[in-house]
């Protein structure tokens, strides 16, 4: 049987290849905003086009299932080439349930702060 690419989307380590249109990003997330979690490491989180990452997990030490999803963030924004200034909070998408995950508990409380700039490539029309 031979190899087979998916028709929707490839996945890639490239920023340049995820994100054809866009010539360099500048995003600062705040997973701690309210300083709740003893969070391990410098917060808050500096990403650009050579240190993106795709997913941000949550600091919330009971929080199953949640955090930040950074390539999906970007892919919306960056779509149509529109949006240039970011400046919102995003809720965990995560829930303070079981560690196994048999039981769904309450919604978890954080918040993920992004703040950042992109700028496109010049289109090429």
């Amino acid at each position: 049987m031979g190899k087979t690419t998916p028709w929707l989307a490839n996945r890639t380590g490239n920023f340049g290849e995820a994100f054809p249109n866009v010539e360099a990003i500048d995003f600062t997330i705040d997973d701690n905003p309210w300083g709740w979690y003893n969070v391990r490491g410098q917060r808050p989180l500096h990403f650009t086009s050579a240190s993106a990452t795709s997913f941000i997990p949550c600091p919330n030490d009971r929080c199953r299932r949640g955090g930040f999803d950074f390539g999906t963030f970007l892919r919306n924004h960056t779509y149509g080439a529109k949006i240039t200034d970011v400046d919102q909070s995003y809720p965990c998408n995560g829930d303070e349930g079981t560690p196994a995950g048999r039981r769904k508990g309450d919604p978890c409380m954080n918040s993920f702060k992004v703040r950042g700039t992109i700028k496109y490539k010049p289109s090429a029309e």
